[in-house]
């Protein structure tokens, strides 16, 4: 599955096989989704655990995959990664994350990529509220948040990274 921005920038779904080819690095993924090799891969956040807990979302709920990850694409590269933590809960509720590679940072790809996340979430009626967190003083990505009409809506502290900020976005 394929979804295009107004702008360069896609997103296409991941599935068992681009998440093995990840595993041995940028250019085995970049050839996985027939695009060029990135300058770097993997952007901050994205080891084997991350390929590891999207595989086992995508057995969970085989037929929910499109609520699980996602490349971000730009200028026919792999610049990234972003997607969701699962379908909605009870409450209608799905988070995301997302990731972009240094080289590719400040140029709005981010930005597009939420963007997209946001269309294909509230796409399915039973999703009523996005989410997503950043570290406190992770400016930038609480800048795309922000562009994307998300709203803090509380803290908390994560053992491991410290300081997070919460952000959700509600159906229109």
């Amino acid at each position: 599955m394929l979804i295009k921005s107004g702008r360069a920038v896609s997103i296409v779904l991941a599935d068992f096989a681009s998440l093995d080819a990840e595993d041995l690095g940028g250019a085995g993924l970049a050839a996985a989704l027939g695009v060029a090799t990135p300058p770097s891969w993997p952007p901050l956040h994205n080891g084997p655990e991350t390929r590891d807990l999207f595989r086992s979302m995508m057995r969970e709920h085989p037929t929910d995959t499109a609520f699980c990850a996602w490349y971000i694409l730009a200028e026919c590269t792999v610049v990234g990664t972003c997607g969701f933590m699962g379908p909605p809960d009870a409450d209608g509720a799905v988070g995301i994350g997302y990731a972009v590679i240094e080289e590719a940072q400040r140029k709005g790809y981010a930005t597009e990529a939420v963007g997209l996340l946001l269309q294909h979430a509230f796409a399915d009626a039973r999703v009523t509220e996005v989410r997503a967190e950043t570290l406190a003083d992770g400016i930038a990505s609480q800048k795309v948040l922000a562009n994307c009409g998300f709203v803090a809506t509380g803290n908390r502290v994560d053992p491991d990274e410290g300081a997070i900020t919460q952000f959700a976005r509600r159906r229109n």
